[in-house]
């Protein structure tokens, strides 16, 4: 379940972006691990936070943000130039350029 359409987009294309990325370095299954582990870690981390106001954490965003720091930390990882790569990768994804 997703609050709208933007939440549900914004949520497949940084999918689409950072899952790439993180299948070019860890393959296939550590995407769907980082995917899994960072998704309940984001719902358990979500009520943890808030068990008191009966609110449903929706979406995948937590998932999508497990992807995105395992992409940022494999970039970094890989040195300056493994990093400008990896994000003149996410650049042209986007449809934007990257000065530098």
């Amino acid at each position: 379940m997703h609050a709208n359409w933007q939440h549900l987009s914004s949520n497949a294309f940084a999918l689409l972006v950072f899952g790439r990325m993180v299948e070019e370095e860890e393959g296939a299954l550590g995407v769907w691990l980082t995917y899994l582990l960072a998704g309940v870690g984001g719902t358990l981390a979500s009520y943890l936070t808030s068990p008191h106001t009966h609110t449903i954490s929706l979406g995948a965003s937590g998932a999508v943000f497990g992807l995105f720091m395992v992409s940022l930390q494999g970039s970094r990882a890989a040195g300056s130039q493994g990093s400008r790569a990896a994000w003149s990768q996410g650049s042209r994804a986007a449809g934007t350029s990257q000065q530098g």
